[in-house]
């Protein structure tokens, strides 16, 4: 016979882990707003997830389901649960072996959700529970189902927080810091992947990913230095220095030119010092060709925003790609050096405001020039460090059924002051246009899923 579980408000007094002022505040609001106590009490910042998740251990008696237990599902794992059921029962079908099933609920204990589950399922279940607000998160990531807009909230001051603290605890490891330009930086938040760990030489500490463990780790095809060719007018990187020669009565007597000193033992000339490398290499520009055959079958969104990211970083120095979702505007991803990672990981732009986004909405329009005094855009040149954000940028809409869905800012001023050409310029809206293509296949695939 199962016993009623212990109330998570008494459970959590009694641990010490919240006040009565901190319950009775948290009780009062659910009453007005609803959702779940420790949806309630992570609100007004009683408790933390870790705690909750920990109550709710000893609550229910079965597993918790961490965040990133939540974010990358392989699709044959999600199919074995149908949409409209995840909803209804807010569970979600998370990890699976050839003779069990692991699933989340908010409620462990619901014994209709739990048999109608089973039924659908056809396999023995492993019942886990999981935080009301990090269902939510999953069921709107691998189902479309719309988050109430007190939750996204709620979820993006959580997973800024997790972002946060990653970076306090990447740089506290490193013993120096990544090179900032040989890969892209993420807002994994939004996007939905975490990124790639950069890998580590043998000589060097494990790297330490900066960003939000957000959804399923992937490896991204970024193209490294040693791979680049060198572009015309660029020093060639400094070869290794020849070894100092041997003083001897020979080499004392020969004339002292660089080019003439003698290696101890050898008749080769000792090469010149080389100049030291003035500056880095570009990434390896895409053609419109391989960013169609990358565009051809997309995963997720997310594979489609690296896609029309990579491309930029192939034309111009930083590019910053947006997601808009509803009436708000973030960053998604965003390439090259001399951003704030904190304060654009955290910007949220109002399109409800003034701001160049605005008026991206309207059929054929683009935004091109320099950035007026709106506040929405002195928050936005804030997260551009040394060199500050160009006088002049330019953004483009993606769209899908002209819904504006993402777009792209880029500064089409090259560092050596010469524009953009207008032949790049071209390829680039060519390949924005298939990756709206890329996009709605990717909700068209969703859709899909949920029938």
């Amino acid at each position: 016979m199962r016993t009623a579980p212990a109330r998570l408000g008494e459970l959590l007094e009694k641990r010490g882990q919240v006040t009565r002022e901190q319950l009775l505040r948290a009780l009062r609001n659910q009453k007005v707003l609803g959702g779940r106590l420790g949806t309630c009490l992570l609100e007004i910042e009683a408790i933390t997830e870790e705690q909750l998740c920990s109550a709710l251990v000893e609550q229910y008696g079965v597993p918790c389901a961490t965040p990133e237990d939540l974010r990358g599902i392989p699709d044959d794992v999600l199919g074995m649960l149908p949409a409209k059921i995840a909803k209804r029962c807010q569970a979600i079908a998370f990890q699976a072996s050839t003779t069990q099933v692991k699933v989340a609920l908010s409620d462990a204990r619901n014994l209709a959700y739990q048999d109608e589950i089973s039924f659908v399922v056809g396999k023995r279940i492993r019942w886990h529970v999981a935080p009301e607000l990090r269902l939510i998160e999953a069921l709107e990531k691998h189902y479309g189902e719309e988050c109430p807009s007190r939750l996204a909230k709620l979820l993006d001051k959580m997973n800024r927080s997790r972002f946060l603290w990653a970076r306090e605890s990447a740089a506290a490891m490193a013993t120096a810091p990544f090179p900032a330009g040989d890969q892209l930086q993420w807002d994994t938040r939004i996007a939905g992947v975490a990124a790639p760990a950069p890998a580590a030489s043998p000589d060097s500490l494990a790297a330490v990913s900066g960003e939000l463990p957000h959804f399923q780790h992937q490896t991204l095809d970024l193209p490294t230095l040693s791979a680049l060719a060198v572009p015309p007018g660029f020093p060639a990187p400094p070869a290794a220095p020849a070894p100092e020669p041997v003083a001897t009565p020979a080499t004392l007597a020969a004339p002292t030119a660089p080019a003439q000193l003698l290696a101890a033992g050898s008749a080769t000339p000792a090469k010149a010092p080389q100049p030291p490398f003035a500056a880095p290499e570009p990434h390896r520009r895409l053609t419109v060709d391989e960013a169609e055959q990358r565009l051809l079958q997309p995963r997720e969104r997310d594979d489609v925003a690296r896609v029309l990211l990579d491309f930029a970083a192939g034309l111009v120095a930083r590019a910053v790609m947006f997601v808009v979702r509803k009436e708000e505007v973030a960053a998604w991803l965003w390439s090259g050096e001399a951003f704030d990672p904190a304060k654009l990981a955290a910007l949220r732009l109002n399109l409800k405001q003034p701001s160049l986004f605005v008026g991206l909405k309207e059929d054929g329009a683009y935004f091109r020039g320099p950035l007026s005094k709106l506040p929405a855009h002195v928050a936005l040149a804030a997260c551009f460090a040394a060199p500050a954000i160009a006088g002049d940028v330019l953004v483009l809409p993606v769209k899908v059924k002209e819904r504006l869905v993402a777009a792209l800012l880029v500064e089409p001023r090259l560092a050596s002051g010469a524009e953009l050409a207008s032949a790049d310029l071209a390829d680039l809206q060519r390949v924005i246009a298939k990756a709206e293509i890329a996009f709605e296949l990717c909700i068209m695939r969703s859709k899909l899923r949920k029938a």
